[in-house]
């Protein structure tokens, strides 16, 4: 099974903590089995990693119902919002519907294009994919961000593609518990 996840932040330093999170839970929960560095975005130095993860660990027994079924992270990252948006747009115009992302951790202030406006944007793409609903299904936006805005908190509470609202920076411990979520969530 593979778990695509987007970050999407214009600082640099949240983009490279956020990864080193992803790869101590590799690491401590899942067992890492390989991991490989490519060129996430073509204006970007930051770097993507896949990361392959095996869940044969005790306490990932739960969560699987085949306890050796391995498990793929690939993290990509974005420095703007339409970048990522170009990203989406681009595998949705060739039908690459599988390689949607599956969760999107995505910064609230942004250069050029603002989260809220992403997740328009987003929305309206997604819409016009067949079986919508199955993709909007499977599809968690975390909203990242450094200061706890109550409008944005009860904007995030009815906006159906966000799963939740998160302070940065974003602890390894959140990253596991998301992942474990996502994952017990795909088994049903």
């Amino acid at each position: 099974m593979l778990v695509k996840i987007y970050v999407v932040d214009d600082d640099p330093v949240d983009r490279m903590i956020f990864e080193k999170q992803i790869e101590k839970v590799c690491n401590e929960q899942f067992h890492p089995i390989k991991t490989s560095q490519q060129n996430s975005e073509e204006n970007s130095s930051f770097p993507k990693s896949e990361h392959k993860i095996n869940s044969e660990g005790q306490s990932n027994r739960d969560v699987m119902e085949q306890p050796f079924e391995q498990i793929q992270v690939k993290v990509s990252c974005f420095s703007t919002a339409s970048a990522a948006l170009a990203q989406i747009r681009t595998l949705f115009l060739k039908g690459d519907f599988d390689t949607l992302p599956d969760l999107i951790f995505l910064d609230m202030v942004l250069p050029q294009m603002d989260g809220w406006e992403f997740i328009k944007k987003l929305t309206d793409l997604l819409i016009a994919i067949p079986g919508y609903n199955n993709v909007k299904s499977k599809l968690g936006i975390y909203l990242l961000t450094s200061f706890v805005n109550q409008f944005d908190l009860q904007k995030a509470n009815t906006t159906p593609l966000i799963k939740d609202y998160l302070l940065k920076p974003i602890l390894a411990n959140d990253i596991c518990s998301i992942l474990h979520d996502y994952l017990r969530a795909k088994q049903k």
